[in-house]
């Protein structure tokens, strides 16, 4: 399973890895579900898929019916235009939001050309109020001719976040989680958060690193340091076993 907080909504998304991952995963039970509906203020279940498990609409459905899933998390990966429509379409016809991991690049692009492909994209889906999530784990796989550091990571993302806005006025956008040793003392996190709040709704952490009683404690820490809401945009939890803890130890912070 993962995670992922989303504006004042606390979401748990069950994870899977690529390439047909869905069709493993057990359903959650209405017990995990009312759990989840009742920890935090609207809250919802999401659930991280990766374009390789080519999610249909009876996939989504399914999601939907079974998992009691609010949404999906996927990478957005450019040049599949129509797959990212149906997707788009398919989605807000089962009723799941949807958000969307800008991609890691090309060699040949530079901060100015990633942002303006990541405002294009933005604008393809205007009015569809779907969360961008600006590059998954800056501080661990950030491209080196997009930027070195957390300064580059900060300018890529503030003319990112710029261009997306642009483009769409409900669109949610948030900073990419970090991964590596900013999953248990979250100093990148709070760093970007803190350059980048004019420009995004929240701050992204993979809480790896910490056990799943002490997630509510993180979220206040990087939300006081940043002033920002706090998404936990990825976690691992195998076979849901901790759950229930997690989700108790944020409950009430919204």
């Amino acid at each position: 399973g993962k995670a992922a907080s989303f504006g004042s909504l606390l979401v748990f998304a069950v994870g899977c890895g690529g390439g047909g991952g869905l069709a493993t995963l057990p359903a959650v039970t209405p017990q995990q579900a009312a759990t989840v509906s009742k920890t935090v203020k609207a809250t919802i279940y999401y659930v991280e898929v990766h374009p390789a498990d080519a999610p249909t609409r009876a996939i989504l459905q399914t999601l939907h019916d079974t998992w009691h899933a609010g949404g999906v998390r996927i990478d957005y990966l450019p040049g599949n235009d129509a797959f990212y429509d149906t997707l788009v379409a398919d989605a807000n016809a089962v009723g799941l939001k949807l958000d969307l991991i800008t991609p890691y690049g090309t060699p040949t692009m530079n901060p100015a050309s990633y942002a303006a492909a990541a405002g294009s994209a933005a604008a393809r889906y205007a009015g569809q109020h779907l969360t961008w999530e600006i590059y998954n784990e800056p501080n661990l796989l950030l491209a080196s001719n997009l930027g070195t550091g957390l300064s580059g990571y900060v300018a890529l993302a503030k003319a990112t976040a710029i261009a997306i806005r642009a483009n769409d006025r409900t669109a949610t956008i948030i900073t990419g989680g970090t991964g590596g040793p900013d999953t248990t003392k979250f100093t990148y996190a709070i760093a970007a958060g803190k350059a980048l709040a004019p420009y995004v709704d929240g701050v992204s952490i993979h809480p790896y690193g910490i056990d799943y009683g002490s997630f509510g404690a993180a979220v206040v820490e990087v939300a006081a340091a940043t002033n920002l809401t706090v998404y936990i945009s990825e976690w691992g939890d195998n076979n849901q076993q901790g759950l229930t803890q997690a989700m108790q130890s944020v409950k009430g912070l919204t």
